[in-house]
């Protein structure tokens, strides 16, 4: 012990008392460690449930709709073929009577047909947002000719509306990723371009630019079409956003594409858009090796 340690009445710490003094400090940490852990896992998951509870309400709100509509029609699909028998078995049946039961039935046979189209497309998009959950296989592929076979499938299959494209990377790399998924997301981003923004009047072009850094694939997609403006960017990827009143068009096709590259791909999703200069997306994903 030396005079300022006397004077000051303390001793000092064996070299074990300052080991276990850290260890102590050591696990002290860990578990305040832990507990935030703990914490965060459950805001997470709270704020998931909350997602999903506000998207099942959605779901219901939306299949309301044309079930209505299916009820109603068969209804009074019901009713006009009460009366067609009764007027039959009466022989009171008219040739214009006849008709006129016709084309009710048939718009009665249009109206339920094509609602519940849209319901079975609802229930199908519904079961795609569960994409977490679904089987997407990861390999090691090169992303550019993967990505290039896709823009070339759909710029077949859009006729009514044709549109150029051209895919470029840094430089050649294998991506290990999902090419089922980047097929879904880039499926939707494509129909969301040729149906929102191109014109069958106009010259549409797709550009896809691919770079690779830091274990990151970074995708930028722009088209040259109508543009977003400031709202519409906004509201994206929310459930059941559209600007459309197709009847094809539910509003989930942007919320899905946001699933799979946060869920599936766990990586981020943005966009930038100005009223006509058309829209840019930029997909950055992990690649980590197996």
């Amino acid at each position: 012990m030396n005079l300022n340690e006397r004077e000051n009445g303390t001793t000092p710490n064996s070299p074990l008392e300052e080991l276990e003094t850290e260890r102590k400090l050591r696990r002290k940490l860990e578990a305040e460690l832990d507990d935030l852990k703990a914490q965060l896992n459950q805001s997470i998951e709270e704020g998931r449930m909350a997602s999903m509870a506000k998207l099942i309400s959605g779901v219901a709100h939306e299949a309301n709709t044309p079930i209505g509509v299916c009820i109603t029609s068969c209804t009074q699909l019901s009713q006009q073929t009460n009366r067609i028998a009764t007027e039959f078995s009466n022989a009171t049946l008219t040739s214009s009577s006849f008709e006129s039961f016709v084309t009710k039935a048939k718009q009665c046979e249009d109206l339920i047909d094509k609602n519940l189209h849209r319901l079975a497309l609802l229930i199908e998009t519904f079961k795609k947002l569960g994409g977490e959950n679904r089987i997407f296989a990861f390999s090691d592929v090169d992303i550019t000719q993967e990505v290039s076979l896709i823009l070339h499938a759909h710029q077949n299959e859009y006729s009514h509306c044709q549109f150029e494209y051209s895919v470029e990377q840094s430089e050649p790399f294998i991506a290990h990723t999902s090419v089922n998924c980047w097929r879904e997301i880039l499926s939707q981003l494509v129909e969301n371009s040729v149906e929102h923004g191109f014109s069958a009047e106009t010259d549409n072009q797709i550009d896809v630019y691919i770079h690779n850094s830091d274990n990151d694939l970074t995708m930028i997609i722009r088209d040259n079409g109508t543009g977003m403006d400031t709202k519409v960017c906004e509201e994206i990827f929310t459930p059941f956003f559209t600007t459309s009143q197709y009847q094809k068009n539910i509003g989930l096709g942007m919320h899905l594409v946001y699933t799979y590259v946060t869920q599936v791909l766990k990586g981020s999703i943005s966009l930038t858009s100005t009223l006509g200069k058309g829209c840019e997306y930029i997909i950055i994903v992990p690649m980590n090796k197996t």
